[in-house]
């Protein structure tokens, strides 16, 4: 669509343009083809369309670009507004500029699967399975997840049941750290919901090939005297997960399919009851 007061003119096409760019990171000219066509008449317009790749390894970049328009009038001093200047003082309405924030692609999914056989019993850790990707065109340098637990439901970390990461045998993909904290720290009422938030940094190539992925171990155990029922219902347990951000909370890739950012498993929880005979031997005669 045009400007408001102004006609496109359809006249302009891409046989009618030319565009030529010296090398990378050259400015790009485009011209009107000679001859009748190379003219535009009063209160008309023509629009131009470029698309521009970026080289170099995947970063977010704040991309600056500006664009002027010259005529054989405007070299020759015979504008009435402006001149052919990248100095918007002396331009005038003849120079645009716009500045944007370019941002790797990527697709991050995630599954989940228990992997504790259950019903499970009151405070009995449950090793929970984190299955993530890149699946997108850029690598990232950093995952962030977030699981939430059932309530009542707690963390269980240190030691044997510390988080860990492995990465599958994927040509560059690898984890230098993953790092974990709960909010709440911990339950301390009924009711109360936690949430494990990671952070996990490496080289996460994007790519659809099944060993592209990071197999991820947590833990949590339905905290005694905390949890109590409804017992042999299934308890969701749902992570999801995002872009990493960098020192100043920018996301540091652009996830362009967020229908694969949570997954959900099930548990359930049985009540565990004593039954049989107690007696006190006084005479300790059996």
């Amino acid at each position: 669509a045009s400007e408001a007061g102004f006609t496109r003119d359809n006249s302009k096409t891409a046989a009618t343009v030319s565009c030529t760019q010296a090398g990378g990171n050259a400015d790009v000219e485009c011209t009107l083809a000679p001859g009748a066509d190379n003219f535009l008449a009063a209160n008309a317009e023509v629009n131009f369309e470029l698309t521009f790749s970026l080289a170099g390894p995947p970063a977010v970049i704040s991309l600056g670009n500006a664009a002027r328009v010259c005529a054989d009038e405007t070299a020759s001093g015979h504008e009435s507004n402006g001149t052919c200047s990248f100095d918007q003082a002396l331009a005038l309405n003849n120079l645009a500029s716009v500045s944007d924030l370019i941002f790797p692609k990527s697709d991050l999914a995630i599954a989940k699967s228990r992997i504790t056989p259950g019903p499970v019993a009151v405070n009995q850790p449950v090793e929970y399975s984190l299955a993530i990707r890149n699946r997108g065109i850029h690598d990232t340098t950093q995952i962030r997840f977030a699981d939430q637990l059932p309530p009542n439901f707690e963390w269980v970390t240190g030691g044997a049941f510390a988080p860990a990461a492995t990465p599958g045998a994927f040509a560059g993909l690898s984890v230098t750290g993953l790092n974990c904290t709960a909010t709440p720290a911990s339950i301390t009422a009924v009711g109360q919901q936690q949430t494990i938030n990671c952070v996990l940094d490496g080289n996460f190539p994007g790519s659809n090939d099944a060993a592209n992925h990071i197999t991820v171990r947590l833990y949590a155990k339905p905290k005694l005297g905390y949890f109590t029922g409804p017992y042999l219902n299934d308890r969701a347990n749902t992570v999801t997960v995002s872009p990493g951000l960098d020192g100043t909370g920018q996301p540091l890739s652009l996830d362009t399919d967020s229908s694969n950012n949570s997954a959900t498993a099930q548990v359930q929880v049985a009540s565990v009851s004593l039954a049989g005979t107690v007696f006190e031997d006084r005479d300790r005669a059996g």
